[in-house]
């Protein structure tokens, strides 16, 4: 989920214009196209209910109610499934009430497909690296991304100049 968080806020693809909202929605749109709308903010909310409340649960409080809508959710997170689908939402959409969370209510995420994506995102990654069609999506360009990202390690007796 921090990968989708930082390829969000770091790359786009350089024939695409810069996408407004959450990094972790924008990764997903930019390089996870067989997501649609709904399994993408699913997956933003377990990220939520994970980092906010290290829950499977997601009920925000902020945002117009078409996207707390679609980021309310009590989570069952599952091994494969015959389908290799990411996301099962429900068929009605859970209300938030924690007494009502019921498996027809629940959206479920396969953990191996999530992984899966993610190898894909980074081979997408790789990919429009290769052939110069990614771009640093960071004011600061290279040099932002280097000093975010980059780890060097020295020596403990290391004394900058």
């Amino acid at each position: 989920m921090t990968f989708f968080d930082q390829v969000g806020s770091a790359y786009r693809p350089r024939n695409v214009a810069e996408l407004a909202g959450q990094s972790f929605i924008r990764a997903l749109r930019y390089f996870a196209p067989e997501l649609d709308e709904g399994e993408r903010e699913a997956l933003y909310a377990l990220r939520c209910s994970f980092v906010h409340d290290y829950s499977l649960v997601n009920v925000p409080t902020m945002g117009s109610a078409r996207v707390r809508e679609l980021r309310t959710h009590h989570f069952m997170l599952t091994a494969p499934s015959g389908d290799g689908s990411v996301v099962r939402l429900p068929s009605r959409y859970w209300n938030g009430d924690i007494s009502h969370c019921r498996l027809s209510n629940a959206t479920w995420v396969n953990l191996w497909a999530l992984g899966d994506l993610a190898e894909k995102v980074f081979s997408r990654l790789a990919d429009l690296r290769s052939n110069g069609n990614l771009a640093i999506a960071l004011e600061g360009g290279l040099r932002e991304l280097q000093r975010r990202y980059a780890m060097t390690i020295r020596p403990i007796n290391f004394i900058e100049p």
